[in-house]
């Protein structure tokens, strides 16, 4: 089994005369992913062609061994994807959502995350209802029950209070697939890669680095 779960090379997205994301070439490998660049520097357009909804302007992109775009049916069995936008019914109830898990994943595995993220005693209550905190650790379970072979996060801690940011820090670190977390607030977990994106560039991909990590979250 190949250690590169992403492979990218030679990557444009324009939007109009726009380029969002210009020569982008890197390697993801198994493990946890840390992404990282200022607002506008091309995080979640390089996550949303990586799981197919974006088709690049040039270049090509694997992930798990598949096209994102051609083989998108078979990919989407392999990874979840959990946007920043909340695409949340406001007026499900959360025991219709956890039945409707337990019936993919199986009762148990979901009734344990769902005590983990401290939801069990909000089960009755509708989405809109809840607290942004609660709304983020509602749609991060599938991520916990799922076992899929990788799941990416866009911004899974913005407009969070410390409490739920550490608790979901906690429940995202016990994910035994591959993960990618793209972020602007520093989560506390432990990461093997880092990518920099600035200006729709990769100015830095490899091995995590501790000092680039926290010189860019003081920064920003």
């Amino acid at each position: 089994m190949s250690s590169i779960i992403v492979s990218v090379r030679d990557l444009m997205v324009k939007f109009g005369h726009v380029v969002a994301l210009e020569d982008i070439s890197l390697d993801i490998e198994r493990g946890r992913t840390l992404l990282i660049g200022p607002n506008g520097s091309g995080k979640s357009t390089l996550l949303n062609v990586i799981t197919g909804l974006i088709k690049p302007s040039s270049g090509k992109v694997k992930v798990l061994g598949y096209d994102p775009l051609r083989d998108n049916s078979k990919l989407n069995k392999k990874i979840l994807y959990i946007r920043d936008k909340d695409d949340f019914p406001r007026l499900m109830k959360i025991s219709t959502y956890v039945g409707i898990l337990s019936s993919i994943y199986g009762k148990d595995r979901v009734i344990e995350a769902l005590v983990q993220l401290e939801l069990d005693k909000h089960i009755h209550k509708r989405f809109h209802e809840l607290s942004k905190g609660l709304q983020r650790r509602v749609i991060l379970l599938e991520a916990l029950v799922s076992n899929k072979e990788l799941i990416i996060f866009d911004e899974p801690f913005s407009g969070l209070d410390t409490y739920s940011r550490d608790m979901i820090c906690k429940a995202l670190d016990m994910i035994k697939g591959s993960i990618i977390i793209a972020s602007h607030i520093p989560p506390l977990m432990h990461f093997d890669q880092l990518i920099l994106l600035e200006g729709g560039r990769v100015t830095y991909s490899g091995e995590y680095r501790h000092d680039i990590s926290t010189s860019y979250f003081q920064v920003a």
